[in-house]
């Protein structure tokens, strides 16, 4: 790594305030510059939000008092040129990228140009090997729709990103959590090494091993936002604390020691008491130190001390050394910024020294890089591009050259102009949204600027954004029939025109986005602004009948230029032969009816670009000035807490049930590989990955067995496939052989294994974001438990779990997200534990129950699940990835895997050292057995000759157990007995009679299917939960009720008080045109909810609690109402005051079309977003399907060939339109001619009947009958709710 500027660090008097709640209380610290710094704590004592505080991340800056200072001066200055680096707990990489990519341009990033190429390539491939990131370097970083690497895997690639950009200044949230404990030290290790290079080094860690603790050269310890220590690392802290009598145990590990005694233990209230006293006391202890001065004789002495940037004078005493070399800041002017000027000039950092066109390069190659493998998104642009010109051009085949055909080209040109940004807008929108969330974070960590960004997006994008417009273009034209004279020049300036509206549209999206990071508020707004441009056009509303105050919006809206521009160039001079009147008609008349000038060109495309500069100028400035506030933390809920007999001490036999069935579970020659299909254009490949390799093993009931190895063994695949949850996607799929015995059975339905399996899962994404931790639990008690058992009995087991898993002080906090903190990761995870607890299921299966959670905590958990073992007669399996010794000796059996898969050991826990004993390898004097069993199946890739000696010792492993295995079942078969001592130092000393007795007792219990819960019994759990969720999420229940009544709003400032002349007649059937519209709104509001309620759903079917039908009708039960009040607002807009006629038959009918096509909406994108999982792919498909079924509605394709039209008939859209169109016209509404209009021949709608007759062009097509007016009704009725049966029925063969 290059040269940096050390930074020391000092805090006085920090406190942060948060809802009446102390999140931090009076924080003092003084660190000099070069050190690594653990930040220690239980779970929800503060570590999070020190470390955002300190980083400059909090959200709300009021709530912060006290003072921060970098090297003497306002941190602001080294946030803002880069200095300081954030590896957040979330990992945001671009999914298509593989890790050495992703290394490489956070590399050019961080480094820039100030070294060469090779040195740089260098620096990534030691980071790679260090990292032990070599196995996967050339493997993508994956996504819900592409499976890539391990979550272990992606957070050593975040740490490796952030190491990269060689700051001075590095803030690491829980960089260990995911990771075993090998590669854990080694990612220690390079930390410290970076640290004795100048570096100041904050981490927050949950379960350090012995030898990490060691690594700390400063620990700040944390109990309930109080400070317990804030000095030297463990030589001084251990001495602090044995001179208070706190004195750790020889072979315990004092980082486990540490945090035990700082923990609140609320198993029972005099625990509790005698807990809150000591840390209290603890706290009391420090404070005094700190007042008195004390602190200088604990805090870190560098044995060489890091010096100061040679251009900061020497007697500007800034800075001075003491005796003890430890630096100490001394009092200067806050507001100076002399010697700051000094300190950023030296800096050696990327972000400054890099151009603006260096880091577009590096943006524009990566993005471009990331798009062009995305490519079932590009392929659903590219279908939209061919499918939809293919279908709007067969609507308008060939048109004629007659006074109809003049009317039907202007029809085709307002399509043309107006679909592009209807179907593009949705899906802009979304894609940024995703595409935000990295650059929030790289701009936070300034890595670059928003200039480089914009630009580099857009270039890496453009060869698309030409390309698919230019596709469209081709389609239309050619089939369309657009004038052939001059053909090229036509066609090139008609090209042009829609090129330049796609780049409108991309900008105008994105322009939305940096307003709003949320897909429901963004896609809102920027429809809505859509939609009023669209109007703007003149085609659906007379330009002179639009209202003074709107009549600004054409000369600037981008669809107004494209309209005007393809009008010019298709009427402009432009003579047709019109045999239909036996004389020719001019384009020019066209042109000056639509008041638009002939050979109209150039200003309509300098507005296109103008429109298109504006909005990525708009964007720039958001993102630059506009700051995105994450994290705010959520109030708690005043909630009444129930009061139970057990409150005072839980009892893990009220946890069990009294006779359990007890099932033992074998694996037998179990194999997966992984078949993973990936698309380039039209080649498809498939590559396969063996992700576990001839597992044998057994889990016996009452015992709780562990599964360890190494990030990327298989331990969630084994996991997943055990409790019957291993599902593929659409890009991949499983090969399995072998068998997995259950009581010596073969199981392989999940209905079965669900019934006696619970399983949690490594994420915690599908608890709802806003209901607290007491309403996730109780509702998941009306789910899960017997539905015999009364509420109090219920609400009882509640309060036991959230006393047994140490929830009681974030009971009534809400769960939260990546917008509105809630309760933390370590709180999350024991919740989705106790939801788990809760189903007292014979088989509980945890992946990784530990992470995220403090070492006093993960002993609480680990005891907890022993316990239930022991007394439940449960199997109970767990992967395992850092394990404190006191965790490692409640192991019962252990299953070890090295990569690729692959069995080290399958046996008792206590018989795995003497089996490494055996194989040469001896357990070192005061280590942790896990830590050792880990580093030892674990391959080191820091340099080659590591990486052999330890790629052997790994496959003599192998080879060793295979062959012992063997020698074992042979023995076994052969009923020999030679073979006991094996046995004893595999299974343990007289284990072979118990297990021999344990498997016949269980073999002859029998699975049984589990019934799902009654229908009407499910039904008001999950509709109550779904209200309370919704409720507390103001912001998107606005959305999805603004996003239908919107339209009736923008309708109404374009048609307020339609009037009766021949004008208005078009202005009416335009508004009843653009009513259509609904059904996008209810794609949006889909898009927001559906695919995170059936997230959540899929967890709890797989389950077996319920099934697809109430989650069904829930999920109608809230969106029905929202769209009924909606459809209700926007009758109300439409009849009244637009002007439309006004009686009870009219209200209701247009309240029902609004209702029915919102619903379709919703519909359509349900079916889809149920075939595909990648869902930027399903909106660019639902939109263009949408966009075809808005324009076949009948008013603007009334000549569409006779097979669309049959074609159409199956959509419940054009029903409606003539529904509408019907009931406004046929109520003897008559219109007025003036004297002219009747001299001249121009009174064409003297009343409604007419208006339908004109209609009605063709009567073998589908037309606009008002005896057909009930047959409308029925029909569109009954195929809305066909489509709705259609999105149900596609769920339940999704899950089969």
């Amino acid at each position: 790594m290059l040269k940096v500027n050390p930074i020391a660090v000092k805090v006085k008097d920090l406190t942060v305030l948060s809802n009446d709640k102390f999140l931090l209380n009076n924080i003092n610290l003084d660190l000099v510059p070069g050190q690594i710094i653990a930040i220690l704590g239980a779970s929800g004592s503060g570590k999070t939000t020190l470390l955002n505080v300190l980083a400059g991340r909090f959200a709300n800056k009021n709530q912060i008092s006290g003072t921060i200072q970098f090297n003497q001066q306002d941190p602001f200055q080294y946030y803002a040129d880069g200095s300081c680096a954030f590896v957040q707990q979330f990992d945001y990489l671009m999914p298509n990228l593989t890790v050495r990519e992703t290394l490489q341009y956070a590399a050019e990033f961080g480094l820039g140009s100030s070294i060469t190429k090779d040195e740089r390539n260098g620096i990534i491939e030691s980071t790679i090997l260090e990292l032990g990131l070599k196995e996967c370097a050339n493997s993508r970083i994956g996504d819900s729709w592409n499976k890539g690497i391990s979550g272990g895997e992606k957070r050593r690639v975040s740490v490796g990103c952030q190491l990269l950009t060689n700051p001075s200044l590095i803030f690491l949230d829980e960089p260990t959590t995911g990771l075993d404990a090998f590669s854990a030290y080694n990612l220690m290790e390079i930390l410290k090494s970076l640290s004795r290079k100048g570096r100041t080094i904050f981490i927050t860690i949950h379960q350090p091993r012995s030898d990490i603790f060691l690594l700390f050269d400063s620990i700040i310890l944390l109990s309930k936002g109080e400070c317990v220590y804030a000095a030297a690392g463990a030589t001084k802290l251990t001495n602090y604390l044995e001179s208070y009598n706190h004195i750790c145990p020889t072979q315990k590990n004092p980082g486990d020691f540490v945090i035990d005694l700082i923990s609140i233990d609320d198993g029972d209230k005099a625990v509790e008491l005698e807990s809150k006293t000591r840390v209290n006391r603890l706290v009391n202890y420090w404070n005094e130190v700190v007042a008195s001065g004390r602190i200088i004789d604990y805090m870190y002495s560098a044995a060489t001390p890091v010096s100061l940037p040679p251009t900061v004078p020497t007697n500007s005493n800034l800075l001075e050394e003491t005796e003890k070399s430890t630096f100490i800041l001394k009092s200067s002017d806050r507001n100076s910024s002399k010697y700051v000027h000094l300190l950023i000039s030296v800096r050696i950092k990327a972000v400054k020294s890099n151009s603006i066109l260096y880091q577009t390069s590096i943006i524009t190659r990566r993005a471009w890089k990331n798009s062009l493998r995305d490519s079932l998104s590009l392929w659903g642009l590219l279908f939209e591009a061919i499918v939809v010109g293919v279908i709007f051009s067969i609507i308008f085949f060939r048109m004629p050259e007659t006074v109809s055909g003049i009317l039907t080209r202007k029809a085709a040109i307002f399509i043309v102009a107006s679909s592009q940004p209807s179907l593009l807008v949705s899906f802009f929108v979304f894609k940024f949204v995703n595409d935000f969330r990295v650059f929030d974070r790289e701009h936070a960590d300034n890595l670059y600027g928003v200039v480089p960004h914009i630009i580099g997006q857009f270039i890496a994008q453009l060869p698309f954004n030409i390309l698919f417009p230019v596709i469209f273009s081709t389609i239309t034209y050619l089939m369309m029939g657009f004038r052939s004279d001059d053909f090229w020049e036509h066609f090139i300036r008609y090209s042009i025109g829609n090129v330049l509206m796609h780049l409108s549209i991309l900008a105008f999206s994105q322009c939305s986005v940096s307003f709003f990071r949320d897909f429901s508020t963004a896609a809102t707004v920027a429809n809505a602004i859509n939609i009023i441009c669209t109007y703007s056009a003149g085609y659906g509303v007379q330009l002179d009948s639009i209202p003074i105050y709107l009549r600004w919006l054409p000369k600037v809206a981008p669809h107004t230029f494209i309209y005007r521009l393809l009008c010019s160039n298709e009427f402009s001079d432009k003579v047709y032969e019109c045999s239909d009147i036996g004389r020719n008609c001019n384009g020019n008349d066209t042109l000056e009816l639509l008041s638009i000038d002939q050979n109209d060109f150039f200003w309509p495309i300098i507005g296109l670009l103008c429109n298109f500069i504006t909005f990525m100028l708009f964007a720039l400035i958001v993102l630059h000035f506009i700051k995105i506030k994450f994290n705010k933390h959520a109030k708690s809920r005043p909630v009444k807490v129930h009061s139970s007999e057990n409150e005072e001490k839980s009892n893990y036999n009220s946890l069990t049930r009294r006779k359990p069935m007890k099932v033992h579970i074998e694996l037998k020659s179990l194999n997966l590989e992984l078949c993973q299909r990936s698309r380039k254009w039209f080649k498809t490949t498939i590559s396969k990955k063996t992700l576990l390799n001839q597992i044998d093993t057994e889990f016996q009931p009452g015992t709780l067995s562990i599964i360890m190895g190494e990030s990327g063994s298989g331990k969630t695949t084994l996991l997943s496939i055990i409790s019957g949850r291993m599902f593929g996607n659409t890009s991949s799929s499983m090969i399995q052989s072998g068998n997995c015995f259950f009581n010596g059975k073969i199981e392989n339905d999940p209905s079965r294994l669900a019934s006696i399996c619970s399983f949690v899962r490594q994420s915690d994404d599908h608890l709802l974001p806003a209901l607290t931790c007491r309403e996730t639990l109780v509702y998941a008690a009306k789910l899960r438990l017997p539905s015999h058992y009364s509420l109090e009995r219920k609400l009882n087991r509640v309060d036991e779990i959230i006393t047994l898993l140490g929830l009681k002080d974030c009971a009534n906090t809400i769960v939260g997200n990546e917008k509105v903190k809630g309760l933390s990761g370590g709180e999350k995870r024991r919740l989705s534990i106790g939801i788990q607890i809760l189903a007292d299921s014979s088989v509980l299966i945890i992946d990784e129950p530990t992470s995220g959670l403090d070492s006093f905590t993960a002993a609480q958990v680990m005891t907890i699940l022993k316990n239930i073992a022991t007394i439940g007669k449960k199997t109970i399996i767990c992967s395992v990835h850092q394990p404190r010794q006191d965790i490692f000796e409640t192991f019962d059996n252990l299953l070890l895997l090295a990569r690729g898969g692959q069995v080290v050991y399958s046996g008792r826990a206590d018989g795995i050292i003497p089996y490494l004993e055996t194989c040469g390898l001896i357990l070192p004097k005061f280590c942790n057995p896990a830590d050792f069993i880990l580093d030892v199946s674990s391959i080191n890739f820091k340099d080659s000759e590591v990486e052999r000696v330890s790629k052997e010792r790994v496959c003599k492993l192998v080879e060793q157990w295979k062959s012992s295995a063997k020698l074992l079942e042979f023995k076994k078969m052969d009923g020999g007995t030679d073979h006991q001592s094996l046995v004893s130092t595999i299974n343990g000393e007289d284990n072979e009679e118990a297990t021999e007795t344990t498997v016949i007792e269980v073999e002859h219990q029998e699975i049984q299917i589990r019934n799902l819960l009654p229908f009407l019994t499910v039904l008001p759990i999950l509709l109550h939960r779904s209200f309370v969720n919704n409720k507390r999420q103001p912001a998107l229940l606005i959305s999805r009720v603004v996003q239908i009544a919107m339209l009736g709003i923008i309708q109404t400032l374009y048609y307020a008080r339609l009037g009766s002349d021949q004008p208005s007649v078009q202005n009416r059937i335009g508004a009843l045109q653009k009513s259509v519209g609904g059904l996008f709104s209810g794609l949006l509001n889909s898009v927001a909810v559906f695919p995170n309620d059936k997230r959540l759903f899929m967890y709890e079917f797989s389950d077996r609690l319920y099934s697809v039908t109430p989650f069904f009708i829930t999920y109608m039960m809230i969106e029905i109402p929202i769209e009924v009040i909606s459809s209700f607002i926007f009758s109300i807009f439409g009849l009244i005051l637009i002007g439309f006629q006004l009686n009870l038959t009219s209200f209701l009918c247009m309240t029902l079309t609004s209702f029915c096509l919102v619903n379709l909406g919703e519909s359509i994108m349900m079916i889809l977003s149920t075939v595909f999982d990648h869902l930027e792919f399903t909106v660019n498909i639902a939109t263009s399907a949408l966009g075809i079924a808005n324009i076949m509605s009948g008013m603007l394709s009334a000549d569409m060939p006779v097979f669309l039209d049959r074609i159409n008939r199956v959509s419940p859209v054009p029903y409606f339109t003539r529904l509408v169109t019907v009931n406004e016209f046929d109520n003897g509404i008559q219109f007025t001619c003036t004297t002219t209009e009747q001299l001249t021949g121009q009174c064409v709608y003297p009343n409604g009947t007419e208006v339908l007759r004109l209609l009605a062009t063709d009567e073998n097509l589908f037309t606009f009958r008002v005896d057909d007016f009930w047959v409308y009704l029925y029909v569109g009725v009954g195929l809305t709710v066909l489509y709705r049966l259609v999105a149900y029925a596609v769920l339940v063969s999704k899950l089969r």
